[in-house]
């Protein structure tokens, strides 16, 4: 009887490692793809940055 629990335990450990392995796995592609999203992201801002440069310089240009 006990070493029947010792294997119910040990497949219990066993099914608990492979479900946070695949955890793991899971939480690398997301991490990875909010590296992906992030550097996108700061691509447009610098977009951004360089129209906004744009509409102040034909602001000033206007307001002179």
């Amino acid at each position: 009887n006990r070493v029947k629990e010792i294997i119910s335990n040990t497949n219990t450990i066993s099914d608990s490692i492979s479900q946070l392995s695949a955890t793991s796995e899971q939480v690398s592609a997301k991490t990875s793809d909010g590296v992906q999203v992030a550097t996108l992201a700061a691509g447009y801002m610098d977009e951004l940055k360089k129209i906004m440069e744009v509409i102040d310089s034909y602001a000033s240009q206007l307001s002179s």
